[in-house]
């Protein structure tokens, strides 16, 4: 099933990040198809939803750790717990919806799209 889980880190992030000495923003995709076949995906409605996290500075890595094994293992450990931590805060920020939305469906509506303005609005 597609985006179920979270695998294991790939350290082509970590590598890119460490070479261009660049911070990493997170960010975690749920609400997506439960499938990996394209055309199938396209049969279901969905409303996936993107949460970004904060910038992940790397730069307490030294200057050549794109070529250390040991560092990129490190930095890429670093980044999937912070798409970890992303995706508890969404799980929670979900359930949170869901019950103020059983409690007060029109004030729910509206604190779900200013807290999707206040995002937008931040990353510009």
């Amino acid at each position: 099933k597609s985006g179920r889980e979270i695998g294991p880190g790939k350290p082509g992030a970590a590598y890119i990040a460490l070479r261009a000495r660049v911070p990493v923003i997170p960010a975690y995709i749920r609400g997506t198809p439960e499938t990996n076949d394209v055309f199938k995906s396209l049969e279901w409605l969905s409303q996936a939803r993107v949460v970004y996290g904060p910038p992940i500075d790397l730069s307490d890595f030294p200057a050549n750790a794109s070529a250390d094994r040991a560092a990129l293992a490190s930095a890429t450990e670093r980044l999937m717990a912070a798409i970890d931590a992303l995706r508890v805060r969404s799980l929670n920020d979900e359930a949170g919806l869901e019950t103020r939305i059983q409690s007060q469906p029109n004030q729910a509506a509206r604190d779900s799209r200013s807290e999707v303005i206040s995002t937008v609005l931040s990353f510009r």
